[in-house]
């Protein structure tokens, strides 16, 4: 007994998932259903390369869905409505050749890179399958005449192109794509719930933190869509269920997109994502069979800084420029750009000519990340956040303090943490903010331009060194930011040395950099301590080619007592730990764990 109410139940869910409803009124079918096609870059345009006669089809398929529902009208893909002179549509039966019926179009009622609605005067119903064909002329030189048709590149089923040549059709979806023609057909007996996911492939993710990505849904269904829930597995682990309100009307291929939020895997490279649509409107789907498996490739889950060392003096009169770069790109990526301003022009009292000149001695230029050459101004932002988007596998956190009370050095701990094994060669850079002095006079080639000429917005820097700015004569003394006052360079070369760390490893190092001295620079000094010793240590991680894989910039602080370099600096250690939801935590657990520091720091730290 127990057995046959086993099957009884199991025909119950099949009935109800397979339930069909014959939908009222038309409902639009083709290989590609969007309302328009201007504007979209996957739409383009092919012909026979002359003006002439053409005749342009799809294949409509009597499947389980459109048997014995009607054609009852065409949406006509026009690109040039004026180089057509005679247009009408032709509907053949199974073979390609019976013409079923023949309905002509009114030239008038053609628009540009528009759909033209065309109801037929004696609709067709489908007993088998049907092709659907564009029978127009074009007359003209022009492109639009010689190359009229237009298709889809991304949507390559067998029966979407079927171009007319002599007596019979040739099938080009498989070469080019889907002819967008579409039809509206009537008394179609559609599944009540019959929706799908479509992959979502090729994108990336970053490694054990949370993704969003948009899905496609595509609804076949008779009866309009307001909830769906579907079963999500990532890289093999196991299936959850969710659910998502979702709007969709009925009839076939209507789609909806949902952003899917889950926690990409610890592993790089590629992975899978499956994903079935369970229930729809709380009912069976008649497709929850189906599976949709997207693959996606894993990256690094740690963020690169963009680095952008900049080369300018005072008696430059263009490094205003360079200025206004640095300011904007911090105000704009205040957590993600750092800055390096290297002064080695001639009396430049912040100068600092231990600092190689990385390829060159003129003025104004800069790397971002030791890559290549870049303007110190125009383009900056766009250029800032291509860096940032790059892969970086390395991790850099850093500390810094004054040697002792003279302040005569800063020592910096650095840690770094790759999730490969690599060698990364280390420079230690120290900069100071808001120098300012009357012996700190900038020449300024745009003190008569409109600040127009550069921006139209208001705020933007190179408006202080413009016709009415702060900045605004041919000599001014602006407030200096990212000046590099000290470094692990000498004459010799970078003696910051290196680390090599193998996989999912974090090493420590400590190196001792000295600040400028009052008998070399008098200016400088007194300009820092003005500040306050507003000074920062930044960290560079170069890798084997010698690009910056990543970097850091911290405050040097104010505290002192710290040991020099290779005496066994005593390291931070660990308060607390909380979760990436912030929830505090009595021990580190799998994944990614939040440890807040005793130095006021904290680290995310990876436990498999």
């Amino acid at each position: 007994m127990t057995k046959l109410f086993s099957c009884l139940a199991a025909l119950f869910l099949a009935l109800s998932a397979a339930a069909q409803t014959t939908v009222t009124g038309d409902i639009t079918w083709g290989y590609r259903l969007d309302n328009t096609f201007a504007d979209d870059e996957n739409v383009k345009s092919i012909g026979t390369g002359s003006a002439g006669n053409y005749e342009v089809a799809i294949k409509v398929p009597a499947d389980d869905m459109l048997k014995g529902a009607s054609i009852n009208g065409v949406r006509l893909p026009v690109r040039v409505a004026e180089v057509i002179t005679a247009a009408s549509v032709n509907i053949y039966g199974s073979d390609k050749k019976s013409l079923l019926t023949t309905q002509s179009v009114d030239l008038a009622e053609l628009k540009d890179m528009s759909y033209c609605e065309v109801k037929l005067d004696a609709p067709v119903v489908l007993a088998e399958d049907a092709y659907v064909a564009f029978v127009f002329t074009t007359t003209g030189s022009t492109d639009g005449a010689k190359n009229p048709i237009l298709y889809d590149k991304t949507v390559k089923e067998k029966g979407g192109f079927l171009l007319k040549s002599g007596s019979s059709f040739q099938d080009y979806s498989t070469y080019y794509g889907a002819f967008v023609l579409q039809v509206e057909v009537g008394n179609a007996t559609l599944p009540n719930y019959s929706a799908t996911i479509v992959p979502s492939s090729g994108q990336q993710t970053r490694q054990d933190l949370e993704n969003t990505v948009d899905f496609t849904i595509v609804s076949d269904g008779a009866i309009h869509v307001t909830d769906i829930e579907y079963s999500i597995s990532v890289d093999g682990g196991a299936a959850e269920s969710r659910q998502v309100s979702v709007d969709i009307p009925a009839g076939l291929k209507q789609e909806a997109v949902i952003p899917v939020s889950f926690v990409a895997p610890h592993g790089l490279g590629e992975y899978k994502v499956e994903m079935s649509v369970l229930k729809v409107n709380g009912q069976d789907n008649s497709k929850a069979a189906e599976v949709s498996v997207s693959t996606f490739e894993n990256i690094s889950r740690i963020d690169r800084m963009v680095v952008m060392e900049e080369f300018t003096g005072t008696g430059c009169l263009y490094c205003p420029r360079g200025w206004a770069g640095l300011e904007k790109a911090h105000k704009a990526y205040p957590d993600r750009f750092i800055g390096l301003s290297i002064h080695q022009y001639s009396n430049d009292p912040m100068n600092y000519y231990e600092y190689p000149t990385l390829g060159g001695n003129s003025v104004p230029r800069c790397y971002f990340n030791r890559y290549s050459g870049g303007d110190v101004y125009y383009d900056i932002l766009q250029t800032v956040k291509k860096y940032m988007e790059e892969v970086t596998n390395v991790e850099v956190h850093a500390t810094a303090s004054f040697a002792d009370e003279s302040r005569s050095s800063v020592v910096v701990n650095a840690e770094v943490t790759s999730i490969v094994p690599a060698t990364y060669s280390l420079i230690y850079v120290l900069v100071a903010d808001g120098l300012k002095s009357n012996k700190f006079v900038q020449s300024n080639y745009y003190y008569s331009f409109d600040a127009s000429s550069f921006s139209d917005d208001p705020d933007d820097p190179m408006a202080k060194f413009c016709k009415g700015g702060i900045y605004g004569t041919y000599y001014c003394m602006p407030v200096y930011n990212d000046v590099v006052i000290g470094s692990s360079y000498d004459w010799s070369g970078n003696q910051g040395g290196s680390v090599t760390l193998e996989k999912e490893q974090t090493l420590t190092q400590s190196f001792t950099v000295d600040m400028p001295k009052a008998s070399d620079k008098p200016e400088l000094c007194e300009a820092i301590e003005k500040t306050g010793y507003d000074v920062y240590a930044v960290v560079l991680a170069l890798n084997h080619l010698g690009i910056i894989s990543n970097a850091c910039r911290v405050k040097v602080e104010n505290t002192t007592g710290m040991a020099p370099a290779g005496v066994g600096v005593l390291a931070p250690t660990e308060e607390s730990c909380y979760s990436l939801g912030g929830i505090r935590m009595n021990g580190k657990t799998p994944g990614i764990n939040v440890v807040k520091m005793n130095d006021g720091s904290s680290r995310k730290i990876m436990i498999k």
